[in-house]
Formats: structure tokens, sequence, C-alpha cells
């Protein structure tokens, strides 16, 4: 599967995607986020999010499931529910 979302701000970009995945199991989280190139992790536990400050917007990615759905907010431009499914 390609990318579920892609945002371009400023000089970085944000991708989410999901693994590829022989056989589809919503139980089994298969998302992917990258940031400029580098994948970053969305702990499961405690916030459950991933934050950066670029010095111009504050990025977040938040799980708002057990798997496979994050919400992301890019400061300023946008904020957006993402879930990947088959």
């Amino acid at each position: 599967m390609g990318p579920v979302g892609v945002a371009m701000f400023d000089t970085h970009t944000l991708i989410i995607s999901a693994k590829n995945v022989e056989q589809w199991d919503d139980s089994v989280d298969t998302l992917l986020v990258n940031r400029d190139g580098e994948e970053v992790t969305v702990p499961f536990d405690g916030e459950a999010e991933w934050k950066t400050d670029t010095g111009v917007r504050q990025v977040a990615v938040e799980r708002t499931d057990d798997t496979n759905a994050v919400k992301v907010t890019v400061g300023g431009l946008v904020s957006i529910h993402m879930k990947a499914f088959l």
C-alpha cells in the first residue's frame, strides 16, 4: 500500500503510509510515519503521540485507535484524521 497521506509544508515533508502485507488484519498496526526521509515512531502508550517543533510550526501525530488510525496536525495549516484499512 502506498502513502495514506502526504503533507508538504515550509521545507518539510510528512508521509503517513501503511506497510505492504500479504493478508490485512485490522488488529495489526501497519502505519509508517516518515518525516523528512526519517522514520519516526508514534508510541502506543502514554500520550500515544509523536511531536516536533520545526521552529515555524508544531507537528503532531496522535494515535486515535489501537491500530492504523492517527490524527495529524501541522500547526496553522491542517488537522486531519487518517485510518488505513483494506
